[in-house]
This record gives C-alpha cells, structure tokens and sequence, in this order.
C-alpha cells in the first residue's frame, strides 16, 4: 500500500523516537496500519524474532493479541504494539486478557482518524476519498475503562517519556500517537 511522501516524512519522525526509547531487544508485533508499512521498510531492527507483522491476508487486529502471547512466550522481553485506530476495534477487547495478567506491554496506537493507507491509495489512482474518514472511540476512556493506563502525548518529547513510563509499568499502557505530534 501506499504512503503518501508528507505522510511517510511524518510518520519516519515519530518511528525515529519510538525506536530509541524501546529496548533493542523489544519484541515488536504491528498491524496493518500506516505507521506499520513505513516502518516494515525503515524501522531499525536489531534482534531476531523481534519484528511481527501481519503478512499475506492483511490481518487487521493482530497486534495486540500477538503482544500478549509475545510477553506470555518471552516473559523477560520488552513487548510493544504498534496498532492503528481501525485495526486496533477488531481487537480492542483484549486490553482486558493485558490488564487481567498485568502484562507491561506498550501499545502503540496511531491515529490518523482515517484509513490512511487506503486514502492515500485512493489518491494516487485519482479516485475520491471514500469510507475512508472515521469517527473513533475515546481510545483513552476505553483503556481506562478496562483499567489500563493511557496516554496522549503531545509532541515527540512528550512520546518518549510516555514509552518510557510504559516500559516500566506494572501492566499494559495505550499511549496514543496522532500525526499533530510530529510538529508539535
């Protein structure tokens, strides 16, 4: 799928600080979303069996569930998520399993409020932007209604403390990561 050269420039910015504040040995398992094509092709990683990304049917939801059998398998390993605002309501309700077994997993959520990927291809073949704009949950209520911590950075500064916290709580942290952040 395509991402657009502003999108990708946007997105390379915020994967740059996602990337130094996680461990190296930080198992990592995406979605399909925006942030994850770009970062299948230009996040830096440095172990293996660290880098889970949905290939093949475009599983959208497979993150989360992915992060929690990566820390029931590598209890020892750092775990991030990296979901985007779509993807992660096919399998949002599993921030209850996280919580219920105090899995310190970091889920990284953006949201562009949109199927950027899709819009963007859209774009390119000069067809209308279509279905392609949601209207998304108060992610940060959800995850506290299910007793997860949640965080909305404002800028990278901001983001970096927020995976930092995370890292070291004692169950899972939703930090929600918008495009607005990059430019903070």
């Amino acid at each position: 799928l395509v991402v657009s050269d502003a999108n990708r420039q946007v997105i390379l910015k915020i994967l740059q600080v996602v990337r130094e504040a996680l461990p190296r040995e930080t198992v990592i398992c995406s979605d399909m979303t925006q942030i994850a094509y770009v970062a299948n092709q230009m996040f830096p990683v440095f172990e293996p069996r660290t880098w889970f990304h949905p290939v093949g049917f475009g599983t959208l939801g497979f993150a989360l569930p992915a992060g929690i059998g990566a820390k029931f398998g590598k209890p020892e390993s750092p775990v991030a998520v990296l979901v985007g605002d779509y993807g992660s309501q096919f399998t949002l309700n599993e921030i209850g399993t996280a919580v219920e077994h105090k899995l310190p997993i970091v889920i990284l959520l953006w949201n562009n409020s949109s199927l950027g990927a899709i819009h963007d291809n859209m774009v390119l073949y000069g067809i209308q932007p279509n279905a392609v704009t949601l209207m998304n949950p108060d992610f940060q209520l959800l995850a506290r209604a299910y007793g997860c911590a949640a965080e909305r950075p404002g800028n990278l500064k901001a983001l970096t403390a927020a995976i930092k916290a995370a890292l070291k709580a004692d169950g899972p942290t939703l930090i929600e990561m918008t495009p607005a952040m990059a430019n903070a």
